[in-house]
C-alpha cells in the first residue's frame, strides 16, 4: 500500500499487487475496485486489465470479462494467457467464431505446453469433425449463435456448421 502512495511509472503494478493480495484474501469486490482503480491510474498495464478480468469472471460478469480481455490483447498482443483466456470466455458465452480466432491467435503464440494442448482442444470442439459426425462418432454440431455484437459471423458459422 505504501508503493502506491509515490509517484511513478510504474504504478499500475502496485495496483496489481494491491488486487492480487485481495484475491488470495477472497475479497472478489475490494480487488476489483482495486485492479478498476490501477487502471484509471496506468490504462495501459495489461496485467491490471487481465487480472480483472480473472475477477469479472469469477463475479460471473461475463460482457465485462470480455472487454477486458479484449483491451489485455490489444495493448499486448503477445500475451497468451490472456488469448486463451479470452477463447475460453467467448466460447462458454456463445460466440464460437471469435473463440476460434482467439484460440488460433495463442496457437500462434504458443505450440508447445499443456496449455497449447488446451487452446488446440478448444479450437478442434469449435470446428469439429465432420467426417467423425457422420459415423456417429462426434458431438452433434452445435446451433450457430445468431449473435453480432462481437461482430456478425453468420457466414462463418454457416461454413464451420455445415458439415
Amino acid at each position: 500500500m505504501r508503493g502506491a502512495q509515490y509517484t511513478s511509472e510504474r504504478i499500475g503494478e502496485f495496483y496489481n499487487m494491491i488486487g492480487n493480495v485481495y484475491v488470495l484474501m477472497k475479497q472478489p469486490d475490494t480487488a476489483i475496485r482495486a485492479f478498476e482503480y490501477g487502471i484509471g491510474l496506468d490504462p495501459t498495464e495489461a496485467q491490471l486489465h487481465y487480472n480483472v478480468a480473472v475477477s469479472y469472471a469469477n463475479a460471473k460478469r461475463y460482457v465485462e470479462t470480455i472487454r477486458s480481455l479484449e483491451t489485455a490483447v490489444s495493448l499486448r498482443p503477445d500475451y497468451g494467457s490472456a488469448h486463451l483466456s479470452l477463447a475460453a470466455t467467448f466460447l462458454s458465452n456463445g460466440y464460437p467464431v471469435p473463440a476460434l480466432l482467439a484460440a488460433g491467435r495463442y496457437l500462434v503464440l504458443d505450440q508447445k505446453t499443456q496449455r497449447a494442448a488446451t487452446a488446440l482442444s478448444l479450437f478442434n470442439a469449435i470446428m469439429r469433425d465432420s467426417p467423425q459426425q457422420s459415423r456417429g462418432g462426434g458431438p452433434p454440431s452445435p446451433v450457430p449463435s445468431g449473435k453480432t455484437d462481437q461482430g456478425n459471423f453468420t457466414a462463418a458459422e454457416a461454413v464451420i456448421y455445415a458439415g
